[in-house]
C-alpha cells in the first residue's frame, strides 16, 4: 500500500507492516511490527523463526500538526527448539 511505503520513509524504519492507523482529535495512533525474518538464537547460536508470542510496546513520538503520535509497536518473542530458549 502506498500509505505504508510514506509512513515507512517518514518513521525512517526498512521492512515495516503497518496494521492500523487511527486519528483522534488528540492523538495519531499507529500500530505496526516488523517483516518476519529468521534470528540467531543467543543462547546456543541455532537459526530459528518461531514465533514464542507478540508484546505490544508504546512508543511516543514527536507530535504532528499539533497531535501527540503514538506508534503501537508489536514486538515479537521468539522461541529456540534446539535449547528452548526464548529471546
Amino acid at each position: 500500500m502506498p500509505n505504508n511505503d510514506f509512513i515507512s520513509n517518514i518513521l525512517e524504519i526498512k521492512d515495516l507492516i503497518i496494521t492500523n492507523v487511527e486519528s483522534t482529535p488528540e492523538n495519531i495512533c499507529i500500530s505496526f511490527k516488523l517483516e518476519r525474518r529468521d534470528h540467531i538464537c543467543p543462547n546456543c547460536g541455532a537459526i530459528t523463526n518461531k514465533v514464542h508470542y507478540y508484546r505490544k510496546s508504546i512508543i511516543k513520538d514527536t507530535p504532528i500538526i499539533g497531535k501527540n503520535v503514538l506508534l503501537f509497536y508489536s514486538k515479537r518473542r521468539y522461541h529456540c527448539d534446539c535449547c528452548g530458549k526464548h529471546f
